[in-house]
């Protein structure tokens, strides 16, 4: 009697799945002779599309002037953080300044005091397009170096607009850790030892 049961049950299972599969291979190959045929439709309007272009061109067109070579895609030479649609065209809140470099220095310039630095160095390591909402903005990553006139070098990173050569953001600012050692009372305060010579 189990083995009836037994029987039953695969017979019972495993005849729908064959059904199932030989009718997902037939509805499959279907679906691929369809698809060849639109696409042999498709590539055939496309080819006699270019064939009344190309007839088109033989008639004598004018060639095209040096100013009229549109410049070069600006997606090329800059990395795009964050997503957009690219089909929609993309807006942009700022324009890109030959002179960034220049109004970034004399704003750090201003804001330092003389005595503080004897030499500034700006590194550019990357330009970008930084996109929120379909909304471009092009921006300047740099290095920023500044040495003390003790000696000690001072750097940062930062974001810099373009057009106006102001900063966004900052990071990776250089931290000295103390130069005097610092000895544990049994109170739990610190006290500073004077350095050593």
């Amino acid at each position: 009697m189990r083995k009836y049961l037994f029987f039953i049950l695969i017979c019972t299972f495993l005849f729908p799945g064959i059904l199932y599969l030989l009718y997902s291979n037939s509805l499959e190959n279907e679906q691929k002779t369809t698809k060849t045929s639109v696409q042999t439709k498709v590539i055939e309007k496309k080819l006699s599309k270019k064939s009344e272009k190309v007839e088109d061109k033989n008639i004598s067109t004018p060639k095209r002037d040096i100013a009229s070579i549109k410049p070069k895609n600006i997606f090329n030479q800059r990395e795009v953080i964050g997503s957009y649609n690219r089909h929609e065209p993309l807006k942009f809140a700022n324009a890109i300044s030959k002179d960034w470099k220049d109004k970034f220095q004399s704003n750090l310039v201003r804001n330092l005091k003389t005595e503080d630095y004897k030499d500034i160095n700006i590194e550019l390591k990357n330009s970008l397009i930084k996109v929120n909402k379909n909304v471009g903005v092009f921006i300047e990553h740099i290095l920023v170096t500044i040495h003390r006139p003790d000696g000690s070098p001072f750097s940062y990173e930062a974001h810099i607009d373009s057009q106006t050569g102001s900063m966004i953001q900052s990071w990776n600012k250089t931290k000295y850790e103390f130069k005097n050692k610092l000895k544990l009372n049994p109170t739990g305060r610190g006290v500073r030892l004077p350095a050593e010579s």
